[in-house]
């Protein structure tokens, strides 16, 4: 069996060698057959990295978000399509360490899954049961549309965070 390897950069720049476990590898062959080797190439490609504005947020409307990208040192406002309020960033932006984020402002989320809910497209009075409430964004998305939540946590202080910002307090 080959081991895949890849090129990555650690957030300090630095280029190191990233090698899948041989028991993923392996898996992933088996159930990708045919498409495994373009699997295998996308990790060679750039990842792709987007933020969503939370709404709910009292003093937050769509046309402070121009301002606030700047503010991050993100100078396009490319939006990712299937999601509201929600943009692509680049690599070498670090959002994440912003107190804007901290603050709830936005959720920094692949984008690729900010799709769950935009597909799944609950109606106002469904519930929905959320088993991945990890930046909650999904939640506040469902929140909006007055959509009943119910999520599963396994760390109390997240669900601290997330009702923080749900509120749609500061």
């Amino acid at each position: 069996m080959e081991l895949s390897k890849f090129t990555s950069q650690t957030l300090s720049g630095e280029t190191e060698k990233l090698t899948l476990p041989p028991a993923f590898v392996a898996k992933m062959q088996k159930l990708l057959s045919a498409e495994w080797k373009e699997f295998e190439l996308c990790y060679e490609n750039n990842k792709y990295q987007g933020l969503r504005f939370n709404p709910l947020k009292k003093g937050l409307h769509r046309q402070n978000y121009k301002q606030l990208l700047l503010d991050l040192s993100i100078q396009e406002m490319e939006p990712v399509l299937w999601a509201e309020h929600a943009y692509y960033y680049p690599e070498e932006a670090r959002p994440g360490r912003h107190p804007y984020h901290e603050a709830g402002l936005y959720y920094i989320q692949e984008p690729s899954a900010m799709c769950a809910a935009s597909l799944l497209a609950p109606l106002p009075g469904e519930r929905v049961l959320d088993l991945c409430a990890a930046p909650a964004s999904h939640d506040v998305c469902c929140s909006r549309r007055k959509i009943y939540t119910a999520c599963l946590f396994f760390k109390s202080e997240r669900f601290a965070y997330l009702q923080r910002n749900s509120s749609g307090k500061m």
